[in-house]
């Protein structure tokens, strides 16, 4: 089982991934962008001109891989885009956490299978912590595509998918430790993340 951050930074992710590569040597292992999605949300769900922000980015800062993403609105001016993402190794102990966390809390994308994930779900715990949980999908034989291919369909040949060769070398093509990529829906998932956000600005 892995818990790891992950933050959202409401527009300024590529800004804050530039900041922390200079301040504390962070490593780029993975990025992706909104318009290199296979799949992109309906109009309206974010702000204009919103293909050029991260989706999702993967960060590995000494021996941390910390996660991070634009979201899908801007922010604040107090930093609140934190979540906590749940690794764990198969679908019986995701529905066991994913249960227990979200009692008495709010779920906002239920446990579900993904293109990137055996299960993938959204909550908020009693205590008003953000938390993702998710069993990664597992690598199909090469010569196919796999399951949760970092590269993506759209991204995968593209300048913005940044993956030094040690870690192609030895760890899955997804994310080194299973952490959120790209989304079967992206519908869904922007749902799951923006719509809370929206109620707790309105």
């Amino acid at each position: 089982m892995l818990v790891q951050p992950y933050l959202t930074f409401g527009g300024r992710c590529q800004e804050a991934v530039d900041f922390y590569r200079q301040a504390v040597g962070a490593e780029v292992e993975m990025l992706m962008r909104f318009k290199e999605a296979p799949e992109q949300p309906p109009p309206g769900m974010m702000p204009d001109n919103w293909g050029d922000k991260v989706m999702h980015a993967c960060l590995k800062i000494g021996d941390t891989q910390v996660m991070a993403s634009d979201g899908c609105a801007t922010s604040e001016k107090d930093f609140k885009g934190f979540s906590l993402s749940l690794t764990v190794a198969n679908e019986a102990e995701a529905d066991t956490k994913f249960a227990a966390l979200a009692e008495r809390g709010e779920v906002r994308m239920p446990l579900g299978k993904t293109f990137f994930a055996r299960r993938f779900g959204m909550l908020v715990d009693r205590f008003g912590v953000s938390w993702m949980v998710i069993v990664p999908a597992e690598a199909k034989a090469a010569g196919g595509v796999g399951a949760a291919d970092t590269r993506g369909r759209a991204g995968r040949n593209s300048d913005s998918v940044l993956r030094p060769a040690s870690a192609r070398r030895n760890t899955p093509r997804y994310c080194p430790t299973g952490s959120l990529t790209i989304h079967d829906s992206i519908s869904d998932l922007m749902l799951g993340v923006c719509d809370p956000l929206r109620r707790s600005r309105s």
